[in-house]
C-alpha cells in the first residue's frame, strides 16, 4: 500500500501496523514453543490417572510393585471413572497413563484404548 507524503495519519497507521505485526509474530513464536513443550510432555511422559501428575519419562520409570501394569492412551476423555472399590480414574486424550493391567484390559475391551495395551513391570515411580 502506497502512502502519500502528506498523509500523516496514513503513515502513523502503517508504522503502528508494522509494530503490531512484529509483536504478534514474537508472541506467536513464544506460544508455539510452549505448545511444543506441552505436546512433547504428553507424548513422552507417563501420567498417574488418579492424581493426573506426571510419573516421568516412559523410558526412565522405575517401579517397585509386583503387580502387572500397562501403558495406555485413551481415544476419549474419561472423567472420574470408578474401577474397583474406592478407586477413581480420569484420563485425557493424548496423554500416556500407567494403569493396572486389569484396568488396561477392561478399557481395551470397551474400545477406549488407542494403539493397544503395552505391558510394563510396574506402575508407580520410586
Amino acid at each position: 500500500m502506497t502512502i502519500k507524503p502528506g498523509d500523516y495519519t496514513g503513515r502513523q497507521r502503517q508504522q503502528l501496523a508494522e509494530q503490531h505485526a512484529e509483536e504478534q509474530a514474537r508472541q506467536a513464536k513464544q506460544m508455539t514453543m510452549l505448545q511444543q513443550v506441552e505436546v512433547e510432555t504428553n507424548e513422552l511422559d507417563a501420567f498417574d490417572p488418579e492424581t493426573g501428575e506426571s510419573l516421568g519419562r516412559v523410558d526412565t520409570l522405575k517401579v517397585d510393585a509386583p503387580e502387572q501394569f500397562a501403558l495406555i492412551k485413551v481415544v476419549e476423555q474419561i472423567d472420574n471413572m470408578t474401577f474397583g472399590a474406592g478407586t477413581s480414574y480420569s484420563f485425557e486424550v493424548g496423554k500416556q497413563y500407567t494403569v493396572p493391567m486389569d484396568l488396561a484390559t477392561y478399557l481395551d475391551e470397551l474400545g477406549y484404548v488407542w494403539g493397544g495395551v503395552t505391558p510394563i513391570s510396574g506402575g508407580k515411580k520410586k
